[in-house]
C-alpha cells in the first residue's frame, strides 16, 4: 500500500504552483503592456519623421545664414513649453465634456480644442511677430494641400501617444524635434525670436 498522503504539504505545494502560474501570467501580461508602450512611442515618432518633409516643404531661407543659437534656444523654449499648452488646451476640451460623455466625445473634444488653440497662436503670434519671411513665393504648394494634413496627422500621433502613456517628455522630445527641421530650413534668426520682424515680413508671413 503507498504510504499516507500528506494533506499539508500537498496544499501547499498546490497554492505553491498557482502562486507560480500566477505570477507568470502577470508577467506575461506586463511584458504585453510594456511592448504596446514601446509601439506607441515607435508610432509617434516614423509619424513625426515622416511629416518632416510636407511640414517644411514650403519653407524657405531666403538669403539667410544658419545660426544653431537660434535653433537651439526656438527648438528647446518652445518645444517644452508650447507642447505644455498644447496637451492643457487638449485637457480643457476633455473636460468640457459631461460626465456622460463617451471616450471617443471627449477625445475628439479635446482634439478639437487642442487644433483650435495651436491655429490660433500660431496666427496670432508666431507667424506675424516671431518668424522671419521663410514662405516660399505663390508657386509653392498651397498650405492645404502639404502643410495641412501633415499636421493633423502629427497631431493625431502626439495625441495618442499622450492619451496612452500620459508622457509629456515624450511629446516634448518630438516637438523639439519638430522645431530643429523647421527653424534649420527656414534659417531663424536670433532677432526673429523676439518680434524683429518688419511689417512686410510678417505681411508675407500670413499669404
Amino acid at each position: 500500500l503507498p504510504p499516507p498522503r500528506d494533506d499539508h504539504h500537498y496544499n501547499n505545494r498546490n497554492n505553491n504552483n498557482n502562486n507560480n502560474s500566477n505570477n507568470n501570467s502577470n508577467s506575461n501580461n506586463n511584458n504585453s503592456n510594456n511592448n504596446n508602450f514601446y509601439y506607441y512611442y515607435l508610432t509617434a515618432l516614423l509619424v513625426t519623421l515622416a511629416c518632416q518633409p510636407r511640414l517644411i516643404m514650403r519653407f524657405g531661407s531666403f538669403g539667410r545664414h544658419p545660426s544653431w543659437t537660434a535653433v537651439v534656444l526656438f527648438s528647446l523654449l518652445n518645444g517644452i513649453f508650447e507642447t505644455v499648452l498644447f496637451l492643457a488646451s487638449y485637457d480643457v476640451g476633455k473636460w468640457m465634456t459631461t460626465d456622460k460623455a463617451s471616450w471617443f466625445t471627449r477625445t475628439a473634444s479635446g482634439f478639437i480644442v487642442y487644433m483650435m488653440y495651436a491655429a490660433w497662436i500660431h496666427v496670432a503670434f508666431w507667424l506675424p511677430h516671431a518668424f522671419p519671411r521663410h514662405v516660399l513665393p505663390t508657386e509653392a504648394p498651397p498650405f492645404h494641400t502639404t502643410m495641412l494634413p501633415a499636421l493633423i496627422l502629427l497631431s493625431i500621433a502626439w495625441i495618442v501617444l499622450y492619451e496612452t502613456t500620459h508622457d509629456i517628455a515624450a511629446v516634448c522630445f518630438l516637438h523639439v524635434l519638430t522645431n530643429v527641421v523647421g527653424s534649420w530650413k527656414m534659417r531663424l534668426q536670433p532677432p526673429s525670436l523676439f518680434g524683429c520682424g518688419s511689417t512686410r515680413t510678417r505681411t508675407r508671413n500670413l499669404k
